[in-house]
Protein backbone atom coordinates (compact mmCIF):
# COMPACT_ATOMS: atom_id res chain seq x y z
CA UNK A 1 0.00 0.00 0.00
CA UNK A 2 1.39 3.08 -1.52
CA UNK A 3 1.84 6.51 1.35
CA UNK A 4 1.21 10.09 0.24
CA UNK A 5 1.16 13.49 1.12
CA UNK A 6 -2.60 13.23 2.04
CA UNK A 7 -2.41 9.83 3.50
CA UNK A 8 -3.25 6.42 2.68
CA UNK A 9 -4.43 5.34 -1.04
CA UNK A 10 -6.92 3.17 0.83
CA UNK A 11 -8.00 6.05 2.83
CA UNK A 12 -8.25 8.11 0.02
CA UNK A 13 -10.56 5.19 -2.04
CA UNK A 14 -12.69 4.78 1.02
CA UNK A 15 -13.74 8.69 1.32
CA UNK A 16 -14.31 9.08 -2.09
CA UNK A 17 -16.65 5.38 -2.62
CA UNK A 18 -20.34 6.76 -3.07
CA UNK A 19 -22.15 5.70 0.01
CA UNK A 20 -25.97 6.29 0.49
CA UNK A 21 -28.13 8.28 3.21
CA UNK A 22 -29.90 5.67 5.44
CA UNK A 23 -33.52 5.99 4.55
CA UNK A 24 -35.51 8.01 7.97
CA UNK A 25 -38.75 6.04 8.30
CA UNK A 26 -41.46 8.31 9.97
CA UNK A 27 -44.48 6.54 11.43
CA UNK A 28 -47.96 8.52 11.88
CA UNK A 29 -49.54 6.06 14.23
CA UNK A 30 -53.70 6.59 14.15
CA UNK A 31 -54.17 6.59 18.24
CA UNK A 32 -58.19 7.69 17.53
CA UNK A 33 -61.24 6.03 19.34
CA UNK A 34 -61.85 3.84 15.92
CA UNK A 35 -58.48 2.13 16.41
CA UNK A 36 -59.28 1.22 19.81
CA UNK A 37 -57.72 -2.41 20.06
CA UNK A 38 -54.85 -2.12 18.07
CA UNK A 39 -53.22 0.54 19.43
CA UNK A 40 -51.24 -1.55 22.57
CA UNK A 41 -50.15 -4.17 19.95
CA UNK A 42 -48.78 -1.77 17.45
CA UNK A 43 -47.14 0.66 20.24
CA UNK A 44 -45.36 -3.01 21.24
CA UNK A 45 -44.34 -3.47 17.17
CA UNK A 46 -43.07 -0.21 17.16
CA UNK A 47 -40.90 -0.44 20.74
CA UNK A 48 -39.44 -3.18 18.72
CA UNK A 49 -38.38 -2.04 15.61
CA UNK A 50 -36.68 1.21 17.39
CA UNK A 51 -34.36 -1.03 19.28
CA UNK A 52 -33.02 -2.08 15.99
CA UNK A 53 -33.83 0.81 13.74
CA UNK A 54 -31.96 4.12 14.91
CA UNK A 55 -33.41 5.63 11.55
CA UNK A 56 -37.09 5.75 12.73
CA UNK A 57 -39.18 8.03 14.05
CA UNK A 58 -42.72 7.66 15.42
CA UNK A 59 -45.77 10.36 16.39
CA UNK A 60 -48.79 9.79 17.33
CA UNK A 61 -52.16 11.36 16.73
CA UNK A 62 -55.75 11.15 17.67
CA UNK A 63 -56.69 15.50 17.46
CA UNK A 64 -53.19 16.52 18.12
CA UNK A 65 -49.59 15.25 16.55
CA UNK A 66 -47.56 14.23 19.77
CA UNK A 67 -43.46 13.01 18.81
CA UNK A 68 -43.32 9.04 20.30
CA UNK A 69 -39.96 8.11 19.42
CA UNK A 70 -38.75 9.32 23.14
CA UNK A 71 -40.99 7.28 24.91
CA UNK A 72 -40.84 4.19 23.07
CA UNK A 73 -37.06 3.86 23.65
CA UNK A 74 -37.31 2.96 26.73
CA UNK A 75 -35.93 -0.87 27.20
CA UNK A 76 -38.74 -1.89 29.70
CA UNK A 77 -42.05 -2.18 27.69
CA UNK A 78 -44.71 -1.72 30.08
CA UNK A 79 -42.46 1.94 31.33
CA UNK A 80 -42.74 2.91 27.44
CA UNK A 81 -46.25 2.28 27.02
CA UNK A 82 -47.00 4.30 30.43
CA UNK A 83 -45.25 6.85 28.87
CA UNK A 84 -46.44 7.09 25.84
CA UNK A 85 -49.79 7.41 27.39
CA UNK A 86 -49.63 10.20 29.39
CA UNK A 87 -47.90 11.94 26.41
CA UNK A 88 -51.34 11.46 24.48
CA UNK A 89 -53.98 12.43 26.47
CA UNK A 90 -55.75 12.86 23.46
CA UNK A 91 -56.00 8.77 22.34
CA UNK A 92 -59.64 7.91 22.33
CA UNK A 93 -60.91 11.28 20.29
CA UNK A 94 -61.44 11.99 17.02
CA UNK A 95 -59.27 11.07 13.87
CA UNK A 96 -57.45 14.02 12.36
CA UNK A 97 -55.36 13.02 9.85
CA UNK A 98 -55.27 15.87 7.56
CA UNK A 99 -54.06 18.24 10.25
CA UNK A 100 -51.66 15.55 11.73
CA UNK A 101 -49.97 15.41 7.77
CA UNK A 102 -49.86 19.38 8.31
CA UNK A 103 -48.32 19.27 11.83
CA UNK A 104 -46.01 16.41 10.70
CA UNK A 105 -45.34 18.51 7.58
CA UNK A 106 -44.13 21.39 9.72
CA UNK A 107 -41.68 18.94 11.70
CA UNK A 108 -40.03 16.77 9.33
CA UNK A 109 -40.37 18.35 5.75
CA UNK A 110 -36.49 19.52 5.38
CA UNK A 111 -36.23 15.21 5.75
CA UNK A 112 -36.42 14.78 2.01
CA UNK A 113 -34.91 11.19 1.84
CA UNK A 114 -38.04 9.37 3.80
CA UNK A 115 -40.15 7.34 3.95
CA UNK A 116 -44.07 7.81 5.65
CA UNK A 117 -45.76 4.84 6.95
CA UNK A 118 -49.17 6.15 7.87
CA UNK A 119 -50.80 3.02 10.25
CA UNK A 120 -54.87 4.27 10.26
CA UNK A 121 -58.01 2.86 9.08
CA UNK A 122 -58.37 5.76 7.07
CA UNK A 123 -60.95 7.60 8.75
CA UNK A 124 -60.11 11.23 8.89
CA UNK A 125 -62.93 13.13 10.75
CA UNK A 126 -60.93 16.48 9.76
CA UNK A 127 -60.96 20.07 7.84
CA UNK A 128 -62.77 18.55 4.91
CA UNK A 129 -61.88 16.84 1.39
CA UNK A 130 -59.71 19.06 -0.07
CA UNK A 131 -57.85 20.00 2.74
CA UNK A 132 -57.31 16.43 2.91
CA UNK A 133 -56.68 15.55 -0.28
CA UNK A 134 -53.48 18.68 -0.63
CA UNK A 135 -51.76 17.34 2.67
CA UNK A 136 -51.47 13.19 1.35
CA UNK A 137 -50.41 14.59 -2.48
CA UNK A 138 -48.09 16.63 -0.51
CA UNK A 139 -46.37 13.45 1.32
CA UNK A 140 -46.97 11.55 -1.30
CA UNK A 141 -44.57 14.13 -3.47
CA UNK A 142 -41.97 14.58 -0.65
CA UNK A 143 -41.39 10.97 -0.09
CA UNK A 144 -41.08 10.79 -3.86
CA UNK A 145 -43.82 7.85 -3.96
CA UNK A 146 -42.83 6.44 -0.43
CA UNK A 147 -45.58 7.09 1.51
CA UNK A 148 -46.90 4.21 2.57
CA UNK A 149 -50.55 3.18 4.77
CA UNK A 150 -51.03 0.42 6.90
CA UNK A 151 -54.51 -0.51 7.75
CA UNK A 152 -54.88 -3.17 10.80
CA UNK A 153 -58.46 -3.73 10.11
CA UNK A 154 -57.60 -5.65 7.04
CA UNK A 155 -59.20 -4.30 4.38
CA UNK A 156 -58.43 -5.91 1.10
CA UNK A 157 -59.38 -3.46 -1.12
CA UNK A 158 -59.23 0.28 -0.04
CA UNK A 159 -60.80 1.66 -3.04
CA UNK A 160 -64.02 0.39 -2.33
CA UNK A 161 -64.61 2.24 1.14
CA UNK A 162 -67.33 4.66 1.14
CA UNK A 163 -65.21 7.86 3.36
CA UNK A 164 -63.74 10.05 0.79
CA UNK A 165 -60.36 10.20 2.77
CA UNK A 166 -59.59 5.99 1.95
CA UNK A 167 -60.03 6.56 -1.55
CA UNK A 168 -57.50 9.35 -1.60
CA UNK A 169 -54.94 7.37 0.63
CA UNK A 170 -55.46 4.10 -1.66
CA UNK A 171 -54.58 6.55 -4.74
CA UNK A 172 -51.59 8.46 -3.36
CA UNK A 173 -50.33 5.77 -1.54
CA UNK A 174 -48.63 1.89 -1.01
CA UNK A 175 -51.41 0.26 0.63
CA UNK A 176 -51.24 -3.22 3.06
CA UNK A 177 -53.03 -4.36 5.46
CA UNK A 178 -51.16 -6.00 7.87
CA UNK A 179 -53.42 -7.85 11.12
CA UNK A 180 -50.53 -9.83 12.94
CA UNK A 181 -46.95 -9.32 14.49
CA UNK A 182 -45.78 -11.42 11.73
CA UNK A 183 -47.60 -9.74 8.69
CA UNK A 184 -46.79 -6.40 9.96
CA UNK A 185 -42.40 -7.34 9.99
CA UNK A 186 -43.26 -8.64 6.50
CA UNK A 187 -44.00 -5.75 5.48
CA UNK A 188 -41.60 -3.66 7.46
CA UNK A 189 -38.80 -6.24 5.39
CA UNK A 190 -40.29 -4.70 2.17
CA UNK A 191 -40.07 -1.32 3.27
CA UNK A 192 -36.59 -1.44 3.87
CA UNK A 193 -35.76 -3.78 0.85
CA UNK A 194 -37.19 -0.58 -0.94
CA UNK A 195 -34.03 1.03 -2.98
CA UNK A 196 -32.40 4.22 -1.65
CA UNK A 197 -32.44 7.04 -3.56
CA UNK A 198 -30.64 10.72 -3.48
CA UNK A 199 -27.15 8.63 -2.97
CA UNK A 200 -24.31 10.86 -2.19
CA UNK A 201 -20.94 11.07 -1.84
CA UNK A 202 -19.83 12.20 1.57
Amino acid sequence: MRRGREGSEFVRLFYHQPRSEPLVVLVLLDLSGSMTGFERPLLEFLHARLRVDRALSVYGFSTRLTRLTRALKHSNIDRALSETAAATPDRGGGTRIAAALQRLWDRERARAQSALVLISDGLDAGGGTAVFDRWVKRWHGLTHGRFHWWNPLGVAAPETLSAASARTLAAHTLYEAPRNFRELSAAWRRLQESPRYNDRRK
